[in-house]
């Protein structure tokens, strides 16, 4: 099966970085459609969070692991879940309070956003570590992937063929 995760991870950090511009400029420039736009650019870049869990916990069962991977995989995991959670919580405050004129929850709003996004590039950087430094699911680890039945059964369907 190919991996869905690597083609899916490139979408919650392009629209949520998207949504903090929209509700930065929408904050400035006093624009309620611009934080509009920036809403739906949120709830989609939320979508595309849990998407990119279930099949980044998907794909990290069946990935040859030792032990700097797994390490990476384990902050990868805290960072991203802890961006998604605040996102979702953010996600609710801003349907909840879109009609509100209140300047200092603004201001909170598009500063708590902004510094979430700080915390999903860094989750998108350790699965970039993850992949480009240690080669998690690139390079292959001959030793492990013998010991993991997985893909040995997979090697052993594709000898058949």
């Amino acid at each position: 099966m190919i991996p869905l995760h690597p083609a899916i991870v490139h979408f919650p950090p392009v629209l949520l970085i998207s949504a903090a511009v929209l509700y930065v400029i929408g904050l400035i420039r006093k624009n309620a459609q611009l934080e509009t736009i920036g809403f739906f650019f949120h709830a989609a870049g939320l979508l595309a969070c849990i998407a990119a869990i279930f099949t980044g916990d998907y794909e990290a069962d069946r990935i040859a692991q030792n032990t700097a991977i797994h390490e990476i995989v384990e902050r990868h995991e805290f960072f991203v879940m802890l961006a998604t959670y605040g996102f979702g919580m953010l996600g609710i405050w801003a349907f909840l309070r879109q009609k509100s004129e209140i300047a200092i929850e603004k201001i909170g709003f598009v500063v708590l956003f902004v510094a979430l996004t700080g915390f999903l590039g860094f989750g998108a950087h350790l699965g970039g570590d993850m992949v480009f430094g240690e080669g998690a699911g690139v390079v292959p680890m001959q030793e492990q992937i013998k010991m993991n039945p997985y893909i040995d059964n997979l090697n052993d369907e594709s000898d058949e063929k």
